[in-house]
């Protein structure tokens, strides 16, 4: 009898270690079916596609982010450069740009051309009340000295006029020759107000 007892209780252990043996093997089985066999392709669509789409979608998303980013900022920066392009007066599309000069600007030339010539080459010719001026004028050089300033004048309104008629034929070509003519005898009491005109020309068309 206890032969029995003993001989039982040997053989507990190796059916409880084959027992073991046996599950671990058909797990290893299941876990090989699963990945080697016919349903696998299927197993690892369903598991890796959703976050293969959601990656993918979330890629979508920023891109469509990135260009919605992209095309504001492009609107803004139009509308930004209409509105400084509205702000400077378009000189090359409207009409008549001409300007004339102020009435004191042809008053004081005038005056001073008159006063040069009759100073320079009429010095007998009586001015009435107004020969102390040109007495005043004796008095700082004669008649020679005089001639040369009328000279150098000249020469300085030519040049300016030149430069007149080469601005007013971008900006004002229409009225080249009042801008030409006005500015030689102004001088730069004319020629300054083309230039202002030139300034506000190339501002506009680098915008």
């Amino acid at each position: 009898m206890e032969t029995l007892v003993c001989r039982a209780g040997s053989s507990i252990p190796s059916m409880v270690a084959s027992t073991s043996k046996l599950s671990t093997s058909r797990s290893s089985r299941s876990q090989s079916a699963l990945l080697g066999g016919s349903h696998s392709p299927q197993l690892l669509r369903v598991m890796v596609l959703p976050q293969v789409n959601a990656k993918r979608n979330e890629m979508r998303n920023f891109v469509v982010f990135a260009k919605g980013d992209a095309h504001r900022e492009a609107m803004e920066d139009q509308a930004t450069l209409g509105s400084e392009r509205e702000t400077l007066p378009d000189v090359s599309q409207s009409g008549s740009q001409f300007e004339t000069a102020s009435l004191p600007s042809w008053i004081v030339v005038t005056f001073g051309v008159a006063l040069l010539i009759s100073t320079a080459f009429f010095p007998s010719v009586s001015l009435g009340p107004l020969g102390f001026l040109r007495e005043g004028l004796y008095s700082v050089g004669s008649a020679q000295v005089w001639q040369s300033v009328f000279y150098v004048g000249a020469v300085a309104h030519v040049l300016e006029a030149s430069v007149a008629l080469y601005l007013a034929r971008r900006v004002d070509p229409q009225n080249e020759a009042l801008w030409f003519w006005q500015t030689l005898f102004l001088g730069f009491f004319s020629l300054r107000t083309l230039l202002e005109k030139s300034k506000q020309e190339n501002l506009r068309r680098n915008l």
